[in-house]
């Protein structure tokens, strides 16, 4: 038997995968009731979420080899294909584009993208407000500003718009949720109506200017031109009537060469003015609709499966965390194993709750019972520990009190005292002096009595020559010190301790402030025991928990 130095509670195994499973079925009503709750506030979110449409535009964009710059300069520009696409998916997303979209639509007087839905605090005073019976506040009045209304348009739109690049490609899609699948369509394409109208006067624009400064550089250098050959006509009319012909003639060679160079020149931007106004309608590059807009069938959103699915998988990782966090925090006994490891005693068996919750178990009608087989099993532990002949003076104790000893010590004594054995049982729970003269165990019926723990000793010793078993009921130990002080007059201690309710460090630090009681106690019994639930505890590795599964077995 363990003595009280001996006495030195395990350390817990670790919380390992049989532990999780059984910690989920210990706690299934919990995760299920976690599982029902966010499944209700999703259908609730559902209900009350207004369904939105999203519409789906693509366009390519290619871009050209050459521009009308590259030609004149004769120097091309060659940019990357991936940085071009990017930049268009930047253009589309531009504050001005949206704006032109807006414009275009007329959506700053449109509800659904300029009103101000109340926040969740003015919806809960609103509610409150309706409940007392009175009138519900004024709203704010709706700005006239109509820059205040496209700024409120150009927020929601920029919230509901998305452009990005299919993968790789050279392809934009434009997509945009609206509560209504028309609208949704139409202001998805006038995104890429607007952006290539934008492409279309980009165009135009360069191409203007393009023009504008060919045209102006011909006109320059027809003026040099002309200008030059005035010169050129001057300087032979000198020459004819001078002397000097040969050095006249270099002259006029130079300048000559001079007139065809601005000829040469002009000729070549008058050339390519004409051209550029052909180039104005050539684009930069190539975009073209894939895929038009079009109303969606379906809403996209909210996604009633997914969300429904999405709130019961985090229902059940919420109600799985708190229950994990509810078994480390449940720190009392329920099993043999638990006790063994814990207190480092000797686990006697369960004692099934008693329908009703009170009272004793009647064993003129359950001889045979779990019960009672937990009884015989303290008789077998007792005797074990003193195979002497004599009495046997047996303690039971509790750390705190409601924890049953009364009805241990009584069906105790009873199952001893119908089995045969002489049996006085003594309830010293009370502080007082005895009351009347000690009975005789060997009269018909049990022989009782009540006292108080110090008038204990004299009567013990008088008891063991007439009593085969002397059962005391002793106060918890826990909180009253009278059972230690005459823990020596005892043979054996029966510690009894309310299954799933007591602490076990309330029960060992009971123990280790009453070394003697430790040192003498036969075996730890489990009292008011669920025998149903048992099995979720120890996973069906002991005897108890086929109790409840073999119960006639037992009963015979």
């Amino acid at each position: 038997m363990a003595t009280a130095p001996d006495r030195i509670a395990e350390t817990d195994a670790p919380f390992g995968v049989r532990d999780l499973l059984g910690a989920a079925r210990r706690r299934a009503w919990l995760i299920g009731a976690s599982c029902a709750v966010a499944a209700a506030l999703a259908l609730v979110y559902l209900a009350d979420k207004e369904p939105e449409y999203r519409a789906d535009a693509r366009i390519i964009v290619e871009p050209n080899v050459t521009s009308v710059a590259e030609d004149i300069l004769s120097t091309p520009a060659q940019v990357p294909k991936a940085e071009l696409v990017d930049s268009q998916v930047e253009i589309l997303k531009a504050s001005d584009t949206a704006l032109q979209v807006i414009q275009r639509l007329d959506l700053a007087n449109d509800p659904e993208f300029t009103a101000d839905g109340p926040s969740p605090a003015s919806l809960a005073i609103g509610r409150l407000r309706a409940f007392l019976g009175q009138s519900p506040a004024e709203p704010p009045a709706d700005p006239a500003d109509e820059g205040a209304r496209e700024a409120r348009a150009l927020e929601a739109l920029g919230q509901r718009l998305d452009v990005s690049r299919v993968g790789e490609t050279l392809v934009i899609e434009v997509g945009f949720s609206s509560r209504d699948a028309e609208k949704a369509a139409s202001i998805a394409q006038a995104f890429i109506d607007v952006f290539m109208a934008e492409q279309d006067e980009a165009r135009l624009g360069e191409a203007r200017r393009n023009s504008a400064w060919l045209k102006e550089r011909a006109n320059e250098l027809l003026d040099q031109y002309l200008a030059a050959d005035r010169r050129l006509q001057d300087a032979r009319g000198r020459a004819v009537g001078s002397a000097q012909l040969g050095r006249s003639r270099a002259f006029l060679d130079a300048l000559e060469q001079e007139v065809e160079t601005f000829k040469g020149l002009h000729q070549t931007f008058v050339e390519r003015y004409t051209r550029s106004l052909d180039w104005g309608s050539y684009p930069l590059m190539q975009t073209r609709v894939i895929s038009a807009a079009r109303p969606p069938l379906d809403p996209s959103s909210p996604n009633k499966p997914l969300t429904l699915a999405l709130a019961l998988v985090l229902g059940g990782l919420l109600g799985t965390g708190a229950a994990i966090i509810l078994e480390c925090m449940d720190r009392s006994l329920r099993t043999g194993a638990q006790v063994r490891r814990a207190l480092r005693l000797p686990y006697l068996g369960m004692l099934p709750k008693i329908r009703g919750g009170k009272g004793v178990p009647d064993l003129g009608t359950s001889r045979f019972s779990a019960y009672t087989e937990t009884l015989r099993s303290i008789r077998v532990a007792v005797d074990a520990a003193h195979p002497h002949e004599g009495s046997r003076v047996i303690g039971i104790v509790s750390a705190l009190p409601g924890e049953g000893t009364s009805a241990v010590a009584e069906t105790l004594a009873r199952l001893l005292h119908e089995e045969g054995a002489r049996t006085l049982l003594v309830d010293a729970t009370r502080r007082g002096a005895l009351a009347g003269a000690l009975p005789d165990p060997t009269a018909t019926g049990l022989a009782r009595v009540a006292g108080s723990v110090t008038a204990l000793r004299g009567m013990i010793d008088e008891a063991r020559g007439g009593a085969d078993y002397v059962v005391v009921d002793l106060p918890p130990v826990g909180l009253i010190s009278d059972a230690a002080s005459v823990a020596l007059a005892f043979d054996s201690f029966v510690l009894v301790v309310r299954w799933g309710s007591t602490p076990v460090s309330v029960v060992d630090a009971a123990l280790a402030r009453n070394p003697q009681i430790a040192r003498r106690c036969a075996g730890v019994v489990l009292n008011r025991a669920v025998p149903s639930r048992v099995r979720l505890y120890d996973n069906g590795e002991s005897a108890d928990s086929y109790l409840a599964r073999h119960a006639s077995f037992v009963r015979g």
